[in-house]
């Protein structure tokens, strides 16, 4: 898809690589934060204690949301000031997608957290279905916005599919694993 309809793919992909691998992989530092929600909530779950659950659920968001917001703060003071000071002029260009490429970062505790509750939970399947559907609408999305939006097509393929997967695995946690208050 992105070899045939992205316009001087390797140009951009070099910039989506430097926005990725540069920048906004310091929200990737909180992944192994979310990882400890599965063993937290399967304890909780296998004595029946869903309030408990529902009490872990609410300070992972809580410190998570926080970590992603401060991450994103950083880079949004300092990210264009590294592009254009460290890296030179070549790379002016991901300046203009430091926003839209840093937002996913402030999803990633809603989407990561609802994967460890899922495992958690001991619902691996629930978890492989709702990545296969996030996917899925992924892959058909930059099939239909990188044709016309070009490289920002990327990012709202990629942005629009995690949002997708929030609601329905949050949807499906509060109606098969625990209440969400």
């Amino acid at each position: 898809i992105i070899i045939r309809w992205l316009r001087d793919f390797p140009t951009w992909l070099g910039i989506r690589d430097l926005l990725h691998n540069r920048l906004t992989f310091l929200y990737f530092f909180a992944w192994s934060f979310y990882q400890s929600a599965i063993p937290a909530v399967s304890e909780a779950l296998s004595t029946g204690k869903k309030q408990l659950v529902q009490y872990y659920i609410s300070r992972y968001l809580q410190l998570g949301t926080l970590f992603s917001v401060t991450v994103f703060s950083l880079l949004m003071a300092t990210g264009a000031f590294y592009v254009r000071g460290a890296l030179g002029g070549q790379w002016t260009l991901a300046e203009g997608f430091l926003v839209v490429a840093s937002l996913s970062g402030l999803l990633l505790p809603w989407a990561w957290l609802t994967d460890a509750l899922q495992q958690g939970a001991g619902r691996t399947g629930t978890t492989m279905f709702i990545m296969l559907v996030e996917q899925a609408l992924r892959l058909g999305l930059l099939f239909l916005f990188v044709q016309r939006f070009q490289f920002l097509g990327i990012y709202l393929a990629a942005l629009s599919a995690l949002v997708l997967k929030c609601l329905l695995a949050w949807t499906i946690n509060h109606r098969t694993i625990v209440r969400l208050h």
